[in-house]
Parts: C-alpha cells; sequence; structure tokens
C-alpha cells in the first residue's frame, strides 16, 4: 500500500452520482501530477480527461504530469490516450515514461 500526503481526491460527478475519480497532487511550480483515472464507466473516460483538462486550466496551473511504466499492462493504450490528448513525452528511460502537457489552450469550449 502507497500512502501520500496531499494526494488530491477530484471526484467527476457530470450529473446527481459519481462517475470516477482522478487522484494526484499539485507542484510548487504550478503543475499537477496525475496519479490514477478511475472511471467507474468506461464510456466516461475521455469525457473525464478533458474535464480535468478544464479544472487544471480553471486553476491556472501550468501543466499537467503523469508517468508509466513502460511494462504496465495498459501502457500502449496510456501512450495513444496521452498523445491524442496533446501529451509529449518529455523523459524516457529503461523503466518509465514522463508525459507532460502545457496548459496553454483554452478547453472550456
Amino acid at each position: 500500500m502507497h500512502i501520500a500526503k496531499e494526494r488530491l481526491v477530484l471526484t467527476y460527478e457530470p450529473v446527481d452520482w459519481p462517475m470516477g475519480v482522478v487522484t494526484g497532487y499539485l507542484t510548487d511550480d504550478k503543475g499537477f501530477i496525475l496519479e490514477h483515472i478511475i472511471s467507474f464507466e468506461p464510456r466516461h473516460l475521455i469525457r473525464m480527461v478533458k474535464a480535468g483538462m478544464k479544472e487544471a486550466h480553471n486553476h491556472n496551473l501550468d501543466y499537467i504530469k503523469f508517468y508509466v511504466p513502460r511494462d504496465a499492462p495498459k501502457a500502449r493504450q496510456l501512450d495513444v490516450l496521452g498523445r491524442k490528448f496533446g501529451f509529449e513525452i518529455i523523459n524516457t528511460d529503461h523503466v518509465i515514461n514522463t508525459y507532460r502537457l502545457e496548459i496553454k489552450y483554452d478547453f472550456s469550449k
């Protein structure tokens, strides 16, 4: 079990009932490290990602970053999803890929 201090747990609730959660934490340089996106209904995953990007913009964050172990069971799918939303690989080694999205777009549309 991993216990982290000051972790944010954001509930995605587009209607009257939660559809998923996002976990992560803020950085000292106005970023957000994304740890988990948990969708209770897989069809809501894309909407959750878009909503999270919009919230990052609304809170004046400069970037979102996430890490994917290269041997993770869904590493390829996470790579495709990240790139679909404009994330770029900023670092890679034999163990992990690091993705980052600069918050410079208006996601409210």
